[in-house]
C-alpha cells in the first residue's frame, strides 16, 4: 500500500487521497492481467455453473456518487471485512478526477468560508443533477452554515477555471472530502452526515 502521508493541511490530505486513488487505478489492470494469464479451466469446470456471492460493503452504499473509495483488499480478492468494510466493493470504471499541485495550492490559499462557499455551490449543482437534493439536505445545511453567506470565490483566470472544472467532475462524496481537512465543528459533523446520506441512498436502490 502507498505510504500514509500525515498532516492536517489540505495539501497533505489530498496528496494522501491521490496516492490511494493511483494505487487502486494501477492495481485493477494488474489483476486483470493475472486473470488472463491464469491456467484455463477444464471443459467440465467451464460448463459447471459458478456460484457468485455478492457482498455489498457499507462503504459501497450510495455507489457511485456517495460511496467511499475502492477497497484495495477487495480488488486483490481477499477483503476479510466483508459487509462491514468501510470502503467500496463495487466497480469504478472511470478514473476519479484529481487536483494537480497548482489546484491544491489554490484551494489551500482560500479562507475556510471561501472553500465552503465553493464546495456548497458545486455540491448543490451535483446533488440536483443526480436527483439527490432531498437526501443531501443535512450535508448542504452544514456547508451553508460554514460558508456563512460568503460569496463563491471569483473563477476568472485560467488556473481557477481549471480548478472549478476539475471539481465539477468529482462525485458528491469527493467534493465533500475536499473540505474535510479544515478544522471546525462543521467538518466534524460532515462525515456522519454523509454516512447517513449514504444509508438513505442505499435504502432506495
Amino acid at each position: 500500500l502507498p505510504a500514509t502521508i500525515r498532516g492536517s493541511s489540505l495539501d497533505h490530505v489530498l496528496d494522501e487521497e491521490i496516492g490511494y486513488q493511483s494505487y487502486v487505478e494501477n492495481l485493477a489492470p494488474e489483476l486483470q492481467a493475472l486473470r488472463l494469464n491464469a491456467e484455463p479451466a477444464s471443459e467440465a469446470e467451464a460448463q459447471e455453473p459458478q456460484k457468485v456471492t455478492l457482498r455489498i460493503s457499507e462503504g459501497s452504499w450510495g455507489h457511485p456518487e456517495v460511496c467511499r473509495r475502492q477497497c484495495v483488499y477487495f480488488l486483490q480478492g481477499h477483503c476479510n471485512n466483508g459487509d462491514d468494510c468501510a470502503y467500496c466493493h463495487l466497480n469504478h470504471p472511470e478514473k476519479a478526477p484529481k487536483l494537480d499541485k497548482r489546484q491544491r495550492q489554490l484551494m489551500a490559499a482560500m479562507s475556510r468560508p471561501e472553500l465552503f462557499a465553493l464546495t456548497l455551490h458545486l455540491s448543490l449543482v451535483r446533488a440536483e443533477e443526480m436527483g439527490m437534493l432531498i437526501k443531501a439536505q443535512e450535508v448542504i445545511a452544514i456547508l451553508e452554515s460554514e460558508a456563512g453567506g460568503t460569496p463563491v470565490p471569483s473563477m476568472a483566470d485560467r488556473d481557477t477555471r481549471a480548478l472549478r472544472k476539475t471539481l465539477a467532475r468529482m462525485s458528491f462524496s469527493s467534493l465533500i472530502g475536499t473540505v474535510c481537512s479544515r478544522q471546525s465543528d462543521g467538518v466534524d459533523r460532515l462525515s456522519p452526515a454523509l454516512g447517513r446520506m449514504r444509508k438513505m441512498v442505499a435504502d432506495v436502490e
